[in-house]
């Protein structure tokens, strides 16, 4: 402009003062910058904030400068800016354990979830039924044959597997009928049922404690050759040599059939018997008729 009289010009200014913004996660808010002097400001962070695969950030609080106050536990502060300050938000590391079971899902073992870092974190394989525990890895390193509990430090993200071998269901066999009633001449189809053990499985059957020649399938035809009671059980093997004896069948065997004897109620007459017994008959109807007609 042209000055052509004098004058006056006064310059007006407002203060601002810096807040620095330091976090290693997250976006914070507000981010660094100036600030009107007397600006009341709400400082924050989201929490927790998300890291790799089972990796989180969780704030722990804040450290301030000037007109920040010194430290707090919170993810918000709120303070008017009248010089220059900062606020630096804290974090720590938290990794998550994943615990499992091999075979999967045949027992809840406690101690997933998590856990921050440097924290160790103790496991124990609990007592399955029809199972025994055999070891423990962590991330596919084995513990050690048979180690339990163990301790799992917390330095990234674990996954922690109890392994359990099955135990052999018990071997047993039963066998069918449990007992029967037949007449001599007659025979009796046994079956048999087979539970636990490893297979393959050998079969043999005895009468008493006698083993029967030849019967050496899982099933077998008892055909008795005397009257009489007779106790019969089959005995299995399996593959590792373990043995099992069923409960024993009775047999009873009668010597004649079963219910007593029949007796039969037509008599065969002799033809010759049979024709001198009709001839007899027509003869006496005959005189019978003569009779009637002489008293007429």
């Amino acid at each position: 402009m042209s000055v052509n009289a004098s004058g006056t010009i006064t310059g007006n200014y407002k203060t601002q003062y810096y807040l620095a913004v330091h976090s290693l996660y997250d976006s914070p808010t507000p981010p660094s910058g100036y600030f009107d002097a007397g600006t009341s400001i709400t400082a924050s962070v989201a929490s927790p904030s998300t890291g790799p695969t089972g990796t989180r950030y969780v704030c722990t609080g804040w450290n301030g400068t000037g007109s920040v106050p010194s430290s707090g536990t919170g993810t918000n502060v709120t303070f008017t800016i009248n010089q220059a300050s900062s606020i630096t938000w804290n974090w720590k590391t938290q990794y998550y354990l994943t615990v499992k079971t091999d075979p999967a899902g045949i027992a809840t073992i406690p101690g997933g979830g998590l856990y921050d870092e440097a924290t160790s974190v103790a496991l124990t394989a609990p007592a399955v039924q029809n199972y025994t525990f055999t070891y423990w890895d962590v991330d596919g390193a084995s513990r050690g044959n048979g180690v339990n509990p163990i301790s799992v430090p917390m330095d990234a993200p674990h996954t922690a597997t109890a392994h359990y071998t099955s135990l052999p269901i018990p071997l047993s066999v039963s066998i069918n009928p449990p007992s029967t009633t037949i007449p001599l001449g007659a025979s009796v189809f046994f079956t048999s049922t087979v539970n636990g053990g490893t297979g393959s499985y050998t079969y043999q059957w005895y009468i008493g404690s006698n083993p029967v020649s030849g019967a050496t399938s899982s099933t077998w035809t008892f055909t008795p050759t005397a009257g009489g009671t007779y106790l019969i059980t089959l005995k299995v093997t399996d593959a590792h040599n373990n043995t099992a004896q069923s409960e024993p069948s009775r047999v009873t065997v009668t010597s004649g059939p079963i219910g007593g004897y029949a007796v039969p109620l037509i008599v065969q007459i002799p033809t010759i018997q049979l024709a001198a017994y009709v001839a007899l008959v027509v003869l006496s109807a005959a005189m019978l008729a003569v009779t009637k007609r002489k008293r007429k």
